[in-house]
């Protein structure tokens, strides 16, 4: 149950670091409030269209840690890249596929969290805790971090927690 609690507050972690403080990067980086918005908008879309082929893919696999650790690698790599890029086409890109990476990676910590639990199910929450309180210590505890070293923190922190992801993937429990 402690990989699963890491897995939720990891994933919350990053989406804590990512939500409040990519838009005030990327207005650093001179993309207007439409930009952003737009580029941002990015994840909805590719969780309307990506969910149903990456659930297909998940269960077509017989290892499903391998997807995990492979999206969570690409998705640290994506918005790892922006902490350099600057042209804003090449940011939209890499942002692109750092939320087409990520659709994946809820449902199938859900799906292992429901699986190992079985008879345990009361216990989801006592996991599910954990990515609450990583979205809380990121969103709130990042302001202190980003003011001090600046806003090119936020994609750091957030590879940071794919990359850990990615790590904690090899050893997810799957029964």
């Amino acid at each position: 149950m402690i990989v699963l609690s890491l897995l939720y507050g990891l994933f919350f972690a990053a989406l804590g670091a990512f939500v409040p403080w990519m838009p005030p990067l990327l207005a650093e980086r001179g993309f207007s409030p439409v930009a952003i918005g737009g580029t941002l908008a990015i994840g909805a879309c590719a969780r309307i269209v990506l969910a149903p082929l990456y659930a297909r893919l998940a269960d077509r696999t017989r290892d499903p840690r391998r997807l995990l650790v492979f999206v969570a690698g690409t998705a640290a790599a994506a918005v790892a890249s922006t902490a350099l890029l600057q042209s804003h086409t090449a940011i939209v890109c890499a942002l692109s596929l750092h939320a087409m990476a990520v659709v994946p990676v809820l449902p199938m910590a859900e799906a292992a969290t429901l699986a190992h639990l079985g008879e345990r199910a009361a216990a989801y929450g006592r996991i599910r805790l954990w990515g609450s309180i990583g979205f809380i210590v990121t969103a709130a505890g990042g302001a202190p971090l980003f003011r001090q070293g600046g806003l090119i923190w936020v994609p750091v922190l957030v590879a940071a927690c794919w990359v850990a992801i990615a790590l904690l993937a090899l050893v997810l429990p799957l029964t």
